[in-house]
């Protein structure tokens, strides 16, 4: 059972970095997000439109943001919840 609506989640966030690059069920891209010492070297974000039974979520794995495409345009392109 889903319990969040379909959303592409790898499609909005390839609008914003361009195209990634594909490994098993995850897009990896460079973070762009402040906050790396010595900039993102080695691409640390992680993109999933999810499965059945996971909702669609993103990762950086170096900077510790994360969250589903609601969080990205927070962060992002700093737009409020509201």
């Amino acid at each position: 059972m889903k319990n969040t609506p379909d959303i592409d989640l790898i499609s909005l966030i390839e609008r914003d970095l361009g195209q990634g690059k594909r490994s098993g069920r995850w897009i990896i891209h460079r973070c762009p997000f402040p906050g790396h010492k010595h900039g993102d070297k080695n691409p640390s974000l992680r993109v999933t439109n999810g499965d059945g039974n996971r909702p669609p979520w993103w990762k950086c794995f170096a900077c510790g943001k994360s969250g589903g495409a609601v969080g990205w345009l927070m962060d992002y392109h700093g737009m409020s919840y509201q």
